[in-house]
Parts: structure tokens; sequence; C-alpha cells
């Protein structure tokens, strides 16, 4: 396992993205649409787009590189996986309207990618945090694999089950 990132990270809006080969252009019902999951868009080649509790502020994020599929850890509230693909060298992690990535050297390949958050709901409620110390943290790990349809593994809280609700209600 190589951690790629590790710390707070800005969001705004309840989002970040991971660009890998493809920008984010504004429509986050295209990154959804087709899905049953409403936490983490894949839908559009090459772009991720990562849904928080937090409205505006800052949340607690890693992001892992794993040899093979990791074991599931359950003590995460909300867990989802989606498919990448990956057509450089380099994945961009970005927060809301910012044009400079935190580059994470993943090589070009097929991945699937596991995205894991616990307590969205307390930062939903909460929606602006300042403080030092997260509400809400993420973890998102990346392996080599297949491609293979979405999938909601674990689902808890009422934010969750709002966004997984939206992108299953939306039109491919």
């Amino acid at each position: 396992m190589t951690i790629l990132y590790s710390g707070a990270f800005p969001v705004a809006y309840g989002q970040f993205y991971l660009e890998a080969g493809n920008r984010f252009e504004g429509d986050m019902a295209r990154c959804f649409a087709g899905q049953s999951n409403g936490l983490l868009g894949a839908r559009v080649p090459g772009l991720l787009f990562a849904v928080t509790g937090l409205h505006t502020g800052i949340v607690g994020l890693t992001i892992s590189l794993e040899d093979g599929e990791p074991i599931l850890d359950e003590s995460w509230d909300e867990i989802v996986e989606v498919s990448l693909q990956v057509s450089g060298s380099e994945v961009g992690l970005l927060e809301w309207s910012s044009d400079v990535p935190h580059g994470l050297a993943v090589m070009a390949g097929s991945y699937r990618v596991r995205y894991a958050a616990c307590n969205m709901d307390a930062a939903s409620e909460a929606d602006t945090h300042e403080g030092a110390e997260p509400i809400d943290q993420y973890r998102l790990q990346l392996w080599p694999a297949s491609p293979q349809p979405d999938m909601v593994i674990r689902q808890t809280g009422a934010t969750a089950e709002y966004w997984h609700d939206w992108a299953r209600g939306l039109q491919t």
C-alpha cells in the first residue's frame, strides 16, 4: 500500500474531484446518471466526483494505492465502489473551482475505487465547519481491477441515502 494523500482537505458545495484524464465541466448529474450510488460519480470516463457531508470547510481525507483488493473495513458508515480508467501517469486531486491539482502518482490502467465515509450526517447538519479537527472523514482506496458496475456496499446514514436516491432517479 502507498499513501498518496493524507490530511485535511478543503471542500466547497460538498464535493471534490479526482481527474484522471478528464476534467469536471460542471455537470454533476452526468457524473452519476446510471449509477446506483450517489457518493462517488464515475460515469464520465477519467473523472471521479466525490460527495461529502460537509458543505464548506475541511474534511479528513486519505487516498491510498493498494496492490490488490483491500480487506473491507466495516467500521466506516458509508462504503461504495466504482471503476476508474486512468489514461495518464498522474491523477489530480482537486477542490471545487480549483485549477491546481494535488498530483497523485497513479499509473495508467484500470482501477477499482472504494470510497468510505464517517460522520456524513453530523457534517451535513453542521453545513460549514471552520474548526481544526474535521467532522467527517473520507478514504479512497484504488487497486488494479477490471471494470465492474458501481455498487453500494454499506449505507447507514440519511445523507448517503439522500444522494443514493438522487443518483438512482437520474435519467441516463
